[in-house]
């Protein structure tokens, strides 16, 4: 199968991947995954009712197949909407004419399969509306690169368009990619799969899978903070996250772009704060990889190499 297991790592703290060598698509990456993240169930906590987890969930590729498209097509957005229907209505109709503005044709909205009765109360009781909306790919955008990096504009000027018509904290992209997806929930590890019966599917076909299990520790857990986030999974304890988080809001004054523009002012955690700033360098920024802006931001404690030296005076480091 093209996998290779290392010996000299130990530690088990609640996030982990597993990719094909030879990026070959098939269900048992999805299920290796799955069976990894009941693993570190240890690693989260639970609710006064013993079944609400504080969040479990999972990144993948797309599973076209299973969706009836094929790859390079369109994109998946991932989303949490409010449960009132007008408000739901509201919320979708801005998120359509937001996209449709800039170019991105909604094909259809697909209802995500889900088992409430695995739910513990309070999960039940907060859970958000879920659904998938399939994105068509515009013939200008001829790379995954370019569309992707249309795709952020768009959420972050619909992020602020729903602001605007008062939907506030209720509408959520849990992924929005052309080639990545989310499925995370505040379930236990064992119950992700139980809930989302895509993951059951065998049409679900992955080459890789990102997991995230954890205990909540400097904020109070809801849907929306369940990791993986768009682009990472990372366990938190940013030490230095209040000036991280000045940094950037000066810079989106700097930029001359709207509040929450940049980073989300309130009631995100310190992860989501740093997924938001690699996105940001993602897709606003002419760095290449995600690898060279994870190194950016988090450089080894004696990194004195000319590659952190060059780009200190542009990034303070986030450390934890």
């Amino acid at each position: 199968m093209g996998y290779e297991y290392s010996h000299a790592e130990k530690s088990a703290c609640g996030v982990g991947f597993v990719t094909s060598l030879k990026k070959e698509y098939s269900h048992q990456h999805l299920q290796m995954a799955l069976r990894a993240l009941r693993c570190v169930e240890h690693r989260g906590a639970c609710a006064a009712d013993q079944i609400t987890g504080d969040g479990a969930g999972i990144m993948t590729d797309i599973p076209f197949e299973l969706f009836g498209y094929e790859k390079n097509t369109i994109a998946v957005a991932s989303l949490f909407t409010p449960t009132n229907p007008e408000r739901k209505r509201l919320a979708l109709r801005v998120f359509e004419d937001t996209f449709s503005f800039l170019g991105l044709k909604i094909l259809e909205y697909r209802n995500v399969p889900t088992n409430l009765e695995v739910l513990g109360p309070e999960a039940l009781e907060s859970m958000p509306g879920i659904i998938h909306a399939i994105i068509k790919r515009p013939e200008h955008c001829r790379t995954s690169s370019s569309f992707d990096k249309l795709l952020y504009a768009a959420k972050q000027l619909t992020r602020t368009k729903e602001k605007e018509n008062g939907i506030s904290k209720e509408f959520f992209f849990t992924s929005l990619s052309a080639n990545a997806i989310n499925y995370k929930a505040l379930t236990k590890s064992a119950d992700l799969d139980k809930f989302y019966l895509d993951l059951q599917n065998p049409l679900f076909k992955t080459r890789f899978a990102l997991y995230h299990r954890r205990f909540s520790t400097n904020t109070k857990t809801s849907w929306d903070k369940v990791q993986p986030f768009r682009l990472i999974g990372h366990n938190g304890e940013i030490n230095t996250i209040a000036g991280n988080r000045s940094w950037a809001y000066s810079r989106e004054r700097y930029l001359g772009l709207r509040e929450d523009e940049l980073l989300t002012h309130a009631g995100i955690s310190d992860s989501g704060s740093l997924n938001e700033m690699v996105e940001a360098l993602m897709y606003r920024s002419s760095i290449p990889s995600i690898e060279d802006i994870l190194a950016i931001m988090m450089p080894p404690a004696k990194g004195k190499s000319s590659f952190y030296k060059f780009w200190s005076r542009a990034m303070e480091p986030w450390d934890g």
